[in-house]
């Protein structure tokens, strides 16, 4: 036996029946759909300026990109660099901050471009350093940190860097380079 229609195998309660009342319920012949729509000499000439200076403009970042010698440029704001974020990524600035460990305050901060923290330690602990007037301090630091060369120069400066290894190792190897 053979059903008649479709909607005789659909059940009343089945999703698809949703679905078909509110594509029914829309007035498909109000909305313009007109593929072949036809733009007015007006029309096409002001979007053929429009296409023009956006042209224009692209030529111009390109040429400061060029110029200026940088991979990416921001129109809100220049100094800003593409970084990646928990939600994805925007334009912005890596804050570093060293923070005093008796009374927790902001010793220093240093704002950079740089999208890691890879080589801050040195730069961030020096200006807390000096500013702190100690001649050695001890900074902990996350595993976004580890850069051999930027612990051995921190070392070299007065500054013990503790930062947690990728690999889960306690123990790191830092090589020195002695003048005679």
């Amino acid at each position: 036996m053979f059903l008649s229609c479709l909607d005789e195998y659909i059940e009343q309660d089945n999703p698809v029946r949703y679905i078909d009342a509110f594509v029914d319920s829309q007035d498909l012949e109000k909305n313009d759909f007109d593929d072949e729509r036809k733009f007015g000499r007006d029309e096409s000439e002001l979007n053929l300026e429009v296409v023009q200076n956006r042209q224009a403009d692209y030529k111009e970042y390109r040429n400061q990109l060029e110029e200026s010698g940088e991979k990416q440029l921001s129109l809100t704001d220049p100094d800003s660099k593409l970084m990646k974020f928990n939600d994805g990524f925007n334009a912005g600035y890596n804050v570093q901050t060293a923070v005093e460990a008796d009374s927790h305050l902001i010793a220093t901060y240093n704002v950079t471009t740089n999208p890691t923290d890879h080589g801050e330690i040195t730069e961030t602990l020096t200006e807390a350093k000096n500013d702190l007037e100690h001649e050695i301090v001890e900074v902990v630091a996350d595993k976004g940190y580890q850069d051999p060369k930027d612990r051995a120069n921190a070392l070299a400066a007065g500054i013990i860097p503790n930062v947690i290894q990728r690999d889960g190792d306690d123990v790191a190897e830092v090589e020195f380079e002695y003048e005679l």
